[in-house]
């Protein structure tokens, strides 16, 4: 573009961005989007048709108004077409980290779930044994149960997850971690319920253990007699 000698250094930068920054940016995310693709992202929740119609639309309006020296009448327009580039790159960083975290605690995730499966196997069968010797006040078998229907939920999700990841046709990564994640928070806040329920069952083991040792000492001080 031909630059008047009369125009401000504040236009000069203006120029410079429009010129030469935005489309810097623009052609990075579109080489970007491309490049992803050859690497096997889904990027459908990307609507890059329209973006481009849209971008190009502005950068055409923007440009024919600098042509005319209308600078400042387009300073919107340069605010709404650096967004929406800046949106672009957004949604492909957003698949990348996405992939990053969804490849490398999926693994982690589904080991802890089935750890936290075992935890409440056990838990479970250290009550019943405990509630023959303990009157235990129901509410703590209630609490068992509400867990167990928990880890069913959970079991759920988990399924949901797997038809996700196996599905023919394949869901974007940011959805795949997006349902990791819930996966991870909903897994994390029953492991917690099951370690606070043993906890008290461990509680009462104890206070059995020592109810039994008192007894088996005096036993033994009136054999001694």
């Amino acid at each position: 573009v031909t630059i008047p000698y009369f125009v401000s250094i504040s236009s000069l930068f203006m120029i410079d961005f429009v010129f030469n920054v935005l489309p810097t940016r623009y052609q990075t995310a579109l080489e970007t989007y491309e490049s992803m693709k050859e690497e096997g992202y889904v990027l459908t929740l990307i609507k890059i048709n329209p973006a481009k119609e849209e971008i190009n639309a502005l950068f055409e309006n923007v440009k024919q108004a600098f042509y005319e020296l209308r600078y400042m009448e387009v300073k919107d327009e340069i605010k709404t077409l650096s967004y929406k580039i800046n949106d672009l790159t957004v949604l492909l960083t957003t698949e990348k980290e996405s992939r990053e975290d969804f490849e490398e605690n999926n693994d982690r995730v589904y080991a802890f779930i089935d750890e936290v499966n075992k935890k409440f196997l056990k838990a479970k069968r250290d009550f019943y044994s405990v509630n023959g010797v303990y009157l235990i006040d129901k509410s703590k078998e209630d609490e068992l149960i509400f867990i167990e229907n928990e880890l069913a939920s959970l079991s759920r999700i988990k399924i949901d997850l797997n038809n996700y990841i196996h599905a023919p046709s394949k869901s974007p990564y940011s959805v795949l971690n997006t349902k990791l994640i819930e996966l991870t928070e909903f897994s994390d806040l029953i492991n917690s319920k099951v370690e606070t329920f043993q906890s008290y069952i461990y509680s009462l083991k104890e206070d059995i253990q020592e109810e039994y040792l008192k007894i088996t000492k005096n036993v033994i001080s009136k054999k001694r007699r």
